[in-house]
């Protein structure tokens, strides 16, 4: 609606799409939480510069992994909704599991499509 009354200002914008303040605080928090231990890991050793590039080494790796996995599974879905449809839905799992005589918290968060009430697509990133 906002594209069709004003589409001289909605022109501008390539994405605009409803947002969940919670998902989005989420996101900043981690976020945050990434640039901290990027900035903690350099002051570390930025005194041992052999050891910092290997560091930062490490880091590059592990975000190339990660834009890897994430332009992988959001091609992925977008496919999906376009072949069946559905909803796309950001979760975070925190629970219980028991198994060789000890309990564990898994913790995850990602993205899942459901359709007709059932899960149909998850990703965890």
């Amino acid at each position: 609606m906002f594209r069709r009354k004003n589409p001289e200002e909605a022109k501008h914008y390539e994405v605009l799409e409803p947002a969940s303040l919670h998902v989005l605080r989420t996101h900043e928090h981690r976020a945050l939480g990434y640039m901290r231990a990027l900035v903690s890991g350099v002051e570390r050793r930025k005194d041992r510069p052999e050891e910092l590039e290997e560091y930062l080494r490490r880091v590059r790796e592990k975000l190339a992994a990660l834009e890897q996995l994430v332009s992988s599974e959001y091609e992925t879905i977008r496919k999906l909704l376009e072949k069946e449809g559905g909803t796309v839905y950001y979760y975070e799992l925190r629970r219980m599991e028991e198994g060789d005589g000890e309990t564990r918290i898994v913790v995850d968060s990602g993205l899942m499509v459901i359709k007709d009430g059932r899960i149909v697509y998850r990703a965890s990133l």
